[in-house]
Order: structure tokens, then sequence, then C-alpha cells
């Protein structure tokens, strides 16, 4: 069985441009039938507010060792939000998911292809009906269903508002 890597860099988690940059390196190893590595935003940085819904962007930079799909999740206190991230194996990537994302299901699209997922470069986002607020989150995860041996590298992660 191969070894999936699965590597987060957590930099910032940023609403706003005046917060404090931490630098945190993740390596996530996926086994069993089900894996999820979860953490606290506030672990992550203090200075992020529960309320995401004035934000627009997650955003992160991941490296894997495989191109086997992982779902990342949004824990607020009303529940679990979810997307599926499809990610290029061996490279880094900048993923930019769109927070309207977890709040409600993607309606766009010509056909039922095109609404359920959507192309980015290196990588694909999957959408999911677990879909509600984000007005009081306190923490994300990375989970994989069904390893096949996976590690994921995830770097800086931060919220962005949208250049205006």
């Amino acid at each position: 069985m191969k070894n999936i890597h699965l590597i987060l860099l957590i930099l910032p988690i940023m609403l706003l441009s005046g917060c404090n940059v931490k630098q945190k390196s993740f390596t996530v190893n996926f086994s069993g039938k089900t894996s999820e590595t979860k953490w606290a935003v506030n672990e992550l940085n203090s200075e992020i507010p529960a309320d995401w819904s004035s934000s627009e962007f997650l955003t992160f930079e991941l490296q894997s060792s495989t191109t086997q799909r992982f779902d990342l999740k949004v824990y607020d206190t009303s529940g679990v939000r979810r997307v599926t991230i499809q990610p290029f194996q061996g490279v880094w990537v900048r993923a930019s998911i769109p927070l309207v994302h977890f709040q409600k299901r993607n309606t766009k699209g010509m056909d039922m292809a095109a609404i359920g997922k959507t192309a980015r470069p290196g990588y694909w986002i999957g959408f999911s009906n677990q879909v509600g607020s984000i007005n009081n989150v306190d923490s994300i995860a990375v989970s994989m269903r069904l390893p096949i041996g996976s590690t994921l590298l995830i770097d800086p992660t931060w919220f962005e508002k949208p250049i205006q």
C-alpha cells in the first residue's frame, strides 16, 4: 500500500490584513475507513472571529501525494459544512474556496455536472448538501473516506476579501 501525503501549511488564517501571521505547517496522514484531522480556529490564529459570514474566501496552499479526493470541513455550532477537494498530485496548489459554497448549494451551471463541481487551477471543488450558516465557526478539518494510505500538506491558510 503506497503512502499518500496531504501536506497542509497553515500560515495565517486571516480575515483582516491587520492579523498577525503565525506560520504553521501541518502534515496529515490518512488511514482507516474514514480519517479526519481537525484544528480549532483560535489555536491557528486567536485573532480570527467566529463569524465568517462577512468574509468571502478561505485560501490555503496544499500539496498532495495523491489525486484522491478529501473533504474540507468547517464546523459551525449549528452543524458541519463540507466541500470536497480533488487536488493535482505532487504540486503545490493555492486553493481559494468561496465561502458561499459552505453557506448554500451551488445552482450555477448548464448541467448537473457543472452544478455538482467546478474546476479550479490545480484542483476542483465538489459541492455537497452540508451547507448552512458560518456565523459561529469553531474549527476546520480535512477528512478522507477510504484513504489509500494518504498524506496531505497544507500551507498558509487565511481568509481574503476580494480586491475592490
